[in-house]
């Protein structure tokens, strides 16, 4: 019951989940903080909260139950069965050029599978959302309980439309983007600086954004339309559909690569469904986003 209530983030939504009375449930979870001698949920009509020894003994909870699934499917002969529902969240950047292959290919090599995907740029907490897999972009803390592993490092560049260039000029060196507008991608907090490598050769350029998202497809359509030079993944340049559109700028210079990363629940937890997914998203991931730079650009 108490996995539950984390997982659905309330006791009534658990209580409809496990077909119990609302009242049941949160007896049972007072009686198990009475007997651990802990809050493990802060609870009131208007809020929700998992305490931080809540959230330790949810994942040894969660932990222990998957084994006990795990167990059930060994001694009835279906250990090589993959079945079930894997909730799985990425940006949705990573949505379009990544688990658009990964989780059709997956539905058909595993016909008993389900998987639902949240196609998100916001950050989910695998824990109380009952996720189990979630991807994202950069290198981020791992909580207690979960386990990284770098999926691909996609190199970027710098790109503009033709448009624009032709109306502004082309630059020649790295000085010349202080000349330019700049579109810039990353969370809330404003960028102050593009890092910019060629071989063992290194520049910082301060940036002063006319425009500065989270949201990948937002700042490519501002590229397309002529609004100034952004930084992007080639993965994500040389799809068919923005060859025409956009230039590579500077193409002998390369900004910082982009980690690729998927977190999941401990080793020890891992489902067979969940290890098979992991497995196909790394091999995709590295077949489609570690794309070389564009040639002659």
């Amino acid at each position: 019951m108490f996995v539950s209530v984390v997982e659905q983030r309330g006791i009534r939504a658990a209580a409809e989940r496990l077909g119990l009375a609302q009242s049941s449930v949160s007896r049972a979870v007072s009686a198990t903080e009475a007997r651990l001698g802990v809050r493990l949920i802060e609870r009131s009509t208007r809020a929700f909260r998992v305490t931080e020894v809540g959230r330790l003994y949810y994942e040894q909870c969660r932990a222990a139950l998957d084994r006990i699934a795990q167990a059930d499917v060994l001694v009835q002969g279906r250990r090589n069965e993959l079945a079930g529902t894997l909730r799985v969240s990425a940006p949705v950047v990573m949505g379009a050029y990544l688990l658009s292959q990964v989780v059709p290919a997956f539905l058909s090599r595993h016909p008993k599978a389900r998987v639902q995907l949240d196609a998100s740029d916001r950050l989910v907490d695998l824990v109380p959302e009952g996720i189990d897999l979630v991807v994202r972009l950069g290198r981020p803390a791992v909580a207690s309980g979960l386990v990284t592993r770098l999926l691909a490092t996609p190199s970027a560049g710098l790109y503009a439309s033709a448009a624009y260039l032709g109306e502004h000029g082309v630059p020649r060196t790295p000085a010349d983007l202080n000349a330019h507008r700049l579109l810039t991608l990353g969370g809330t907090d404003m960028p102050t600086h593009w890092t910019l490598r060629r071989g063992e050769e290194q520049v910082q350029i301060r940036t002063a954004p006319v425009m500065h998202t989270n949201d990948m497809p937002t700042l490519l359509a501002a590229a397309t339309q002529g609004c100034g030079i952004c930084t992007a993944p080639h993965f994500v340049c040389q799809r068919e559909r923005l060859r025409d559109t956009l230039v590579q700028v500077l193409p002998d210079w390369q900004t910082d690569a982009i980690e690729v990363r998927t977190l999941y629940p401990s080793r020890r937890s891992v489902t067979p469904l969940l290890r098979a997914f992991v497995d196909l998203l790394a091999e995709t991931a590295a077949q489609s986003l570690n794309v070389e730079p564009p040639r002659g650009a």
